[in-house]
């Protein structure tokens, strides 16, 4: 435990020794003796030169680092003597009352964000595997005062305003620039604490979230299909090299079909990941509400689909002929969109001509 707070003692027995991680060095190396001190970062974003503030994060994390191998030499770990730098902050200054402002690169998500990732590439050098000192990209999220206020203040931004604004400098910092750390904010978010808010650790892995589980669920999809139409070898091998005597059979305009309804099937997959990996299961969200929520979209999204490839009244009565072929095809979307029509239409004959085919393939 002693080794999560920012006074690090050693532990003997490994030959590790004593660290303190708290070190500043917003525009310059701070404290702990003499070093050079640039302007402000406010004052350096009015240069609006990433070139310029990339070779002054080199100054400073050369200067931190002689600072810091002399300490050590003389055995000294003390505060403001290591190479975690606690730089940049990348907060968002838009109230001047806020009284921390001049650490800021100013207003400007977009600038802040440039300007962020220069300083940093400068901090920690040209070479990950080797830095001359660790960045930490501060304060996450949406800190920008009141000063006074900040153990217990709470920030409440809409989600547009979260995205666009206050978490894009801290996507830049991490996904462009590789910051080593990054620190929370003491204020509230929208009701959570910083440090321990779902909301913003959902918020920087929704993205891969959602990419990873849509390819997961289609290669289910794809596999599921593939094992329950006329023996796994032929339903892989469609899937893999299309058959065009298969194709010519069935008709090029019904495989057109079919493939369209597959693409609308793939989009409320997509949807439907979405919405629950994007979302995380807190006091609002419960896996049971996401199903339904999925089930509803995906009842949409065949319905609406249906209407758009098979209008009303193009199906002669007592023909499930495309139904059948749907199904041949390896397509259960449009399976379940001639259910539907069926049913609406009340062509109980049909239905149950075919319920056995149809539920062979779902």
């Amino acid at each position: 435990m002693s080794q999560m707070l920012y006074q690090s003692p050693a532990i003997e027995r490994l030959g590790i020794p004593a660290y303190n991680w708290w070190n500043g060095a917003l525009h310059g190396v701070a404290r702990a003796g003499v070093a050079t001190m640039f302007p402000q970062a406010i004052g350096l974003a009015a240069t609006f030169d990433r070139e310029l503030i990339q070779e002054i994060g080199d100054v400073v994390s050369t200067e931190g680092r002689a600072k810091f191998n002399e300490f050590s030499r003389r055995g000294d770990h003390g505060i403001y003597k290591g190479l975690t730098f606690w730089a940049p902050n990348v907060n968002i200054f838009r109230d001047p009352r806020w009284g921390r402002g001049h650490e800021t690169y100013g207003e400007d998500p977009y600038l802040t964000g440039e300007l962020g990732c220069a300083y940093i590439k400068g901090l920690q050098g040209p070479d990950p595997e080797h830095p001359k000192a660790a960045a930490c990209a501060k304060h996450f999220a949406v800190h920008s005062g009141p000063e006074a206020l900040r153990h217990q203040f709470n920030a409440q931004v809409s989600k547009h305003d979260l995205y666009d604004t206050y978490l894009y400098a801290f996507k830049r910092c991490v996904k462009d620039a590789k910051v080593e750390a990054v620190m929370g904010a003491y204020n509230r978010v929208n009701g959570e604490p910083a440090c321990g808010s779902k909301g913003l650790q959902n918020g920087l892995e929704k993205i891969s979230k959602i990419l990873m589980s849509a390819l997961l669920i289609m290669i289910v999809v794809l596999a599921v299909h593939s094992f329950t139409l006329s023996g796994a070898g032929e339903g892989i091998r469609f899937y893999l090299i299309p058959n065009l005597k298969t194709v010519k059979e069935v008709g090029f305009g019904n495989v057109v079909s079919a493939a369209m309804n597959q693409a609308f099937f793939t989009l409320s997959l997509g949807v439907a990941a979405m919405e629950i990996f994007g979302s995380y299961m807190g006091k609002y969200h419960t896996l049971a509400g996401e199903g339904l929520r999925i089930c509803a979209l995906d009842t949409f999204v065949a319905i609406m689909a249906g209407l758009i490839i098979f209008p009303a009244g193009s199906i002669p009565p007592g023909n499930s002929q495309i139904l059948q072929q749907s199904c041949y095809t390896k397509n259960h979307l449009s399976a379940k969109i001639e259910l539907f029509r069926l049913l609406f239409n009340e062509r109980k004959g049909d239905f149950n001509g075919i319920s056995n085919k149809f539920y062979g393939t779902y």
